[in-house]
């Protein structure tokens, strides 16, 4: 059985998870694409009527429902994971069919639950403008120094004090100049 840990608590009682923005990625169809009303077609199914079929899978070939509940077959759930890259396409939050694929992956392992718990301690980003040329900057080499600093930690191979160098580390390369541009976008904007 798996037991849920309490977030820690830091200074003034702060405790929680970042989260993510609302849009989560952007789909452009170049102004000359020779196809551009089919891209748009199949972007449209992936949100839409698509979006079951392939964060689920086939029903009868890959899932079905046994006393109302999602029954996963693994073998072929596996063998299909390619379907991920659509739905990447357009991810879209749908909360039934999280749940469903959640618990179908197995009741016993609380996940939908555990996604619950986390949601209720999100820190909410209230930054929600384009990205800002210093985000397309640094990035992906921001998000490689984090992966690794907090993926060292938790697995106990750096002490938990590397957590402040890390953070030295991140301003410097290049987490001050994204925070400026996005304190200049709520000044601008007076959110």
């Amino acid at each position: 059985m798996w037991i849920p840990l309490d977030f820690p608590v830091g200074p003034n009682g702060k405790h929680g998870v970042y989260s993510t923005s609302n849009v989560r990625s952007y789909n452009v169809v170049p102004v000359k694409s020779q196809n551009a009303e089919a891209v748009v077609k199949f972007l449209d199914f992936i949100a839409g009527p698509g979006q079951t079929s392939l964060k689920l899978g086939f029903e009868n070939e890959i899932w079905t429902r046994v006393n109302g509940k999602l029954s996963i077959r693994f073998d072929e759930h596996t063998k299909h994971g390619y379907r991920g890259i659509y739905g990447s396409l357009v991810d879209t939050a749908e909360r039934e069919i999280t749940q469903d694929r959640l618990e179908g992956l197995g009741e016993q392992f609380q996940l939908y639950e555990n996604l619950q718990r986390i949601e209720s301690n999100l820190m909410e980003d209230r930054f929600n403008g384009p990205p800002t040329p210093a985000m397309g900057k640094h990035h992906v080499k921001l998000s490689k120094l984090q992966e690794e600093t907090f993926t060292r930690i938790i697995a106990g191979m750096s002490p938990i004090e590397e957590f402040d160098a890390f953070v030295k580390k991140w301003k410097d390369a290049g987490g001050d100049e994204i925070t400026g541009e996005v304190n200049e976008w709520w000044r601008e904007t007076g959110k």
